[in-house]
């Protein structure tokens, strides 16, 4: 890891944080070998040509830790869902533009079509 860090610098890179490792404070990474590792990894998910099983082939079975979702996959998602009006066809259903959602409302959104869906089913069966 240590030869990673002496790359960085070598390309011009600030490994650690302004004012730290200086007169007696303790170095605070800034960029190093996990940023690396986690760029590699992020950007390999958000390409959608890596599936899971080669990155995990290549960095190993914690690369889940290093993930995550983006506002556009999120919005993706959300606009995967049936939107469902009072009769269950979708004429009566408000369009959304999810584009102009912030990621709160997003999520939120996601977990309320999540959760209705659960209840919906535990009514069925």
């Amino acid at each position: 890891m240590v030869e990673i860090q002496e790359f960085l610098k070598r390309c011009g890179i600030q490994v650690h944080k302004k004012g730290t490792g200086e007169q007696g404070i303790r170095a605070v990474p800034q960029y190093g070998f996990h940023s690396c590792r986690h760029a590699f990894i992020t950007i390999c998910r958000t390409s959608g040509n890596v599936s899971d099983a080669v990155i995990q082939s290549i960095v190993g079975n914690s690369y889940r830790l290093y993930t995550h979702v983006d506002l556009d996959s999120r919005r993706r998602a959300v606009e995967q869902m049936p939107w469902l009006g009072e009769d269950g066809k979708g004429e009566d259903a408000v369009p959304v533009a999810v584009e102009t959602m912030s990621d709160e409302a997003l999520t939120k959104t996601v977990e309320a079509i999540l959760a209705e869906l659960r209840r919906r089913k535990k009514r069925a069966s």
